[in-house]
């Protein structure tokens, strides 16, 4: 943003200089690091959190994120920018840095590392503002103030939300990995000798009433599995942590049964047909 400032002809604020910067800056910088100062001095921490688990790709963190603030509001927040820059209006530069910057950043982190679109929630009160500069400049300079392009768009703003709150809490359990609806189909179909694994052991031990095994890294998991030459259910979320080797193995050897809107896929393997 502040680069944008000083190459490009936008109007600069009052008291733009190095001075001014740098008490803004550094703060900031220090705030960051202290935060941070656990990767500082162990970076392997980091690895460890973040690098050894399965990721999605960029396209994943960008529909993701689309979807969450709904399309038309992408839509409208997209001309909210392009007005922005016609009115070489600085407001609307901040905002949309403010949300390309942390999306950009994630979805490159996305092709090495774990993300979540949760990290995006920064992000949502810039879309929404720059949506409204594009609703406000579609109704009010392209349409020159039509009433029944302002009903229109403002039926939009209105309508989709309200249908998404609906699927948001009848449908998609609150955006929320639907776990418990993972594990009683595995209880209504699996042998009751039946090993069930998970990347989430402690919940898959209250909803499902037996025993979970957690899925720590593929050595181990493929171990207990061949061990136990019983018939073996996986319950897993790509958004929860899963170590990359072990998600590949259980795509390769097991057999997709059940995918739940939030997330959540069913396996199972049967030694016997290996």
């Amino acid at each position: 943003y502040i680069m944008f400032l000083a190459v490009f002809p936008f109007e600069k604020p009052v008291g733009f200089n190095l001075k001014n910067l740098t008490f803004l800056l550094i703060p900031g910088f220090i705030l960051g690091l202290i935060f941070a100062w656990d990767f500082v001095r162990d970076p392997m921490l980091w690895q460890k959190l973040y690098f050894s688990w399965i990721g999605r790709g960029p396209f994943d963190v960008f529909w993701e994120y689309i979807k969450g603030i709904d399309v038309h509001i992408a839509l409208l927040a997209v001309l909210g920018v392009f007005y922005g820059w016609r009115t070489q209006n600085r407001l609307i530069l901040l905002l949309t840095f403010n949300v390309a910057v942390p999306l950009i950043i994630l979805m490159i982190a996305s092709q090495f590392q774990f993300t979540h679109n949760r990290y995006l929630f920064i992000t949502i009160v810039g879309s929404f503002v720059l949506a409204a500069y594009g609703a406000a400049w579609l109704v009010k300079d392209v349409f020159k103030g039509s009433c029944i392009v302002a009903a229109f768009v403002g039926v939009i703003i209105l309508l989709i939300p309200i249908q998404d709150q609906v699927d948001y809490h009848m449908k998609l359990n609150g955006w929320r990995i639907d776990w418990k609806s993972g594990f009683s189909y595995v209880m209504d179909h699996a042998d009751e000798d039946a090993l069930v694994m998970s990347n989430n052991v402690d919940v898959g031990g209250v909803y499902a009433g037996m025993g979970v095994v957690g899925l720590d890294s593929r050595e181990t998991a493929v171990s207990q599995i061949n061990a136990s030459q019983k018939q073996t259910w996986f319950v897993i979320s790509g958004t929860a942590r899963l170590d990359p080797a072990m998600y590949k193995w259980i795509t390769e050897n097991g057999t997709l049964v059940y995918t739940l809107p939030t997330k959540v896929e069913i396996f199972n393997y049967q030694p016997a047909a290996q």
